[in-house]
């Protein structure tokens, strides 16, 4: 890592087992694809040599004076003896054991991932031996998956599914915009005259920003109707219970009042509106701070 990323690289943690290698170390930025397929190399080159690897004790004085590195000092500080793994001329370093008695024992080394884990703090993951040719078996796999699916350039092939996804979402938009357009002429098209109001009860089972769009075209629908500014409408939204949109002529209100159960009917929601009274409501919302103009 240092001969690729420089001598400021330090090891941070690591684990090893029979699944997987895991290296943490100290680096300022993300290692480059490059950089990642650099230090693949270097491990594999060792790997190929097949080099002896021993692991004599020593002195930590002995140790540090036959350049062997210490990545946990701290760590060796106050014992009469370490161990120094030695892999060939590749490297030198103080540790607490080795699994192998040559490198070629390790088989082929494939780095899978690189993320950061804190700041100023890297992390690689890696595979070795027969984990590496079933990582290849499944990349082979999913490739032949891919070129199935998407052609001989899948590439290409994802390019024309992200067409074709814009060209259906521009059609489900149009077609939400037409129902909703459609929608709001019907709930208007309900209106109950109350003498000098008018009532609308309307069950709508949209998403929020469906319904934001609704209310907007149920206003421009009492436009289009010839409501007059003096009447008020008001529309209740079962799937909001405690809330209803009233319309003080053609602007936009919103009115709390009270919480009406969403297991009633339209008809007994309109009852209960009716009960409660408009005049009610709008000066319910008054009191809560909204605004008539």
């Amino acid at each position: 890592m240092r001969k690729i990323l420089g001598s400021h690289v330090a090891q941070a943690g690591s684990l090893v087992n029979d699944v997987e290698l895991r290296f943490d170390f100290s680096h300022f930025e993300k290692m480059t694809d490059e950089q990642i397929a650099q230090v693949e190399d270097f491990a594999n080159a060792a790997v190929l040599k097949d080099v002896e690897v021993t692991s004599p004790k020593m002195s930590l004085e002995e140790a540090t004076e036959s350049g062997a590195i210490g990545l946990f000092e701290d760590e060796y500080r106050g014992k009469s003896e370490v161990r120094v793994v030695i892999v060939g001329p590749v490297s030198k370093e103080l540790c607490g054991g080795t699994h192998v008695s040559r490198s070629g024992e390790i088989g082929l080394i494939k780095i899978v991932s690189e993320e950061s884990i804190a700041a100023g703090t890297r992390r690689i993951r890696a595979i070795t031996g027969d984990a590496v040719l079933e990582h290849l078996r499944q990349r082979d796999a999913f490739k032949h998956l891919m070129h199935e699916l998407l052609g001989d350039d899948p590439a290409a092939g994802i390019g024309q599914l992200n067409s074709q996804i814009e060209a259906l979402t521009s059609q489900l938009d149009e077609f939400v915009g037409d129902r909703l357009q459609t929608l709001s002429g019907e709930i208007a098209e309900m209106a109950i005259d109350l003498g000098n109001a008018k009532l609308v009860v309307s069950r709508a089972d949209l998403p929020s920003d469906q319904l934001k769009e609704l209310a907007d075209r149920f206003a421009a629908a009492l436009d289009d109707m010839g409501v007059a500014r003096g009447d008020r409408v008001a529309i209740h939204l079962p799937n909001m219970p405690q809330f209803a949109i009233a319309y003080y002529g053609l602007l936009r209100l919103g009115a709390v009042f009270t919480p009406l159960s969403p297991l009633l009917s339209p008809g007994e929601v309109q009852h209960q509106l009716t009960d409660i009274g408009l005049e009610k409501l709008l000066a319910d919302w008054k009191k809560l701070g909204g605004e008539l103009s």
